[in-house]
């Protein structure tokens, strides 16, 4: 058994200080940031799914 110790990280993610447009000086770069970090949790969980069923 290892010493990893679990905690909680508290975010705000309330707060309006991060436009979402966060690289105005390369908007699209910006753009497709946000567009992997949407689809990033639902790519997981196929890579996921498909690992396990692999490893059976």
């Amino acid at each position: 058994m290892s010493d990893l110790k679990v905690r909680r990280v508290k975010f705000d993610l309330a707060g309006d200080d991060i436009p979402f447009n966060w690289h105005p000086q390369r908007p699209a770069f910006a753009m497709q940031c946000n567009v992997v970090s949407f689809f990033a949790p639902g790519f997981e969980k196929l890579i996921v799914r498909r690992h396990a069923r692999h490893c059976r």
